[in-house]
């Protein structure tokens, strides 16, 4: 990888960064969070996908079978420790 090519891969992702800020703060007023999560989630799967393609249609069905368990216990730790934060104390746990 030459210089340029790095300058421009941090550009790119740099204002893909920041720009995701300028739309969190319009969205925020009209758009309720879990709305704007699944947008952000769903934009980048559609840009995942299309970057890579043909990496993800070789994924066998063990890898996804360990992926879809390891997704559900992150998301189900996630949920049960963001619920049990508001209802103990009324913060969130990560802080």
């Amino acid at each position: 990888m030459t210089q340029k090519q790095a300058n421009l891969i941090l550009a790119t992702v740099s204002m893909g960064w920041g720009t995701s800020y300028i739309f969190m703060k319009l969205c925020v007023d009209t758009i309720s969070p879990l709305t704007i999560i699944a947008l952000r989630f769903g934009i980048a799967f559609i840009v995942m996908m299309a970057i890579f393609y043909k990496k993800v249609i070789l994924v066998d069905a063990i890898t996804l079978k360990y992926s879809v368990i390891v997704g559900k216990y992150l998301t189900t730790w996630d949920l049960s420790t963001g619920i049990c934060s508001i209802i103990c104390n009324n913060r969130h746990v990560y802080f």
